[in-house]
């Protein structure tokens, strides 16, 4: 049954502020923001809330290019944020129209719990059109979250 909402959870061994950061950072989001198949070539952050964002996204093969912004609604470092997501359809073959989600608001909450050395990420997005977005966002964010791990994996090594 769709309930237009996505959960996930994800265990990293970094703490809420590495993890919390590497959402607000412009330069991490290059390194992490992007599904499997897919690279962050651009990214912007005003971290405050009334903020926006963006991250452009260009297909390893061929030319599709993904844009993506929101808004922040919520920021409490290092616990928690929330911000608004949405696809925008600029002239790339965009799977995410075929799915109502190319211009369609969704909110996306991040909340970060300490657990020893460990944090873990809670990721709920909301108001998500119908089954089929949610089965691509689903696919899409378990890559994203991949990538964020790596990324804290080699901060953490440094």
């Amino acid at each position: 049954m769709h309930t237009g909402r996505l959960t996930l959870r994800q265990t990293f061994h970094a703490t809420p502020e590495a993890v919390f950061h590497a959402f607000v950072s412009a330069d991490a989001l290059k390194e992490w923001w992007s599904p499997e198949g897919y690279g962050a070539i651009e990214a912007q952050v005003d971290a405050r809330v009334g903020g926006r964002y963006s991250v452009v996204m260009r297909s390893y093969v061929g030319s599709d290019t993904v844009y993506v912004r929101g808004v922040y609604r919520e920021i409490s470092r290092p616990h928690k944020l929330v911000f608004t997501h949405v696809f925008e359809h600029r002239g790339s073959s965009a799977p995410f129209a075929r799915v109502g989600l190319v211009g369609h608001e969704t909110l996306v909450t991040v909340e970060l719990i300490a657990r020893g050395e460990t944090t873990e990420l809670i990721l709920v997005q909301e108001q998500i059109p119908a089954p089929d977005a949610e089965q691509m966002l689903h696919v899409g964010w378990h890559g994203i979250l991949a990538n964020l791990g790596r990324h804290l994996e080699r901060i953490r090594r440094q």
